[in-house]
């Protein structure tokens, strides 16, 4: 099991029109573990969290690794649906499998309010 921080700045996190998420990897961002766990086990689950509302979004998806022989550019979506073209060797992309918005779901926030 590995639970790990992965984060990004706004629009790090892209979806393509079948819906699938995709996480651009690159030097640095520490996916070295991840990407041996999922090659291992594709099963994971994403959590985001939004730190203004107390909210979070759960998803539970299938993973798979697309690996690019050369740097290659993908387009996608980004939040503000706008394309995003992005240059990468490899790149991590999890089509959902089940979604679930937990309401007030960061303990710390409830606390607080």
């Amino acid at each position: 099991m590995d639970i790990s921080h992965r984060g990004g700045s706004t629009g790090f996190v892209s979806i393509t029109p079948q819906g699938q998420l995709l996480v651009d990897d690159y030097v640095g961002n520490g996916f070295f573990n991840t990407l041996g766990n999922l090659y291992k086990n594709p099963l994971a689950s994403l959590l985001f969290c939004d730190w203004l509302s107390g909210h979070a979004l759960h998803i539970r998806v299938t993973s798979h690794i697309l690996w690019h022989e050369d740097t290659q550019q993908h387009t996608a979506l980004t939040s503000d649906k706008n394309p995003k073209t992005t240059k990468t060797k490899r790149t991590l992309c999890f089509t959902p499998v089940s979604v679930e918005r937990l309401t007030n779901g960061l303990a710390q926030l409830q606390i607080a309010n």
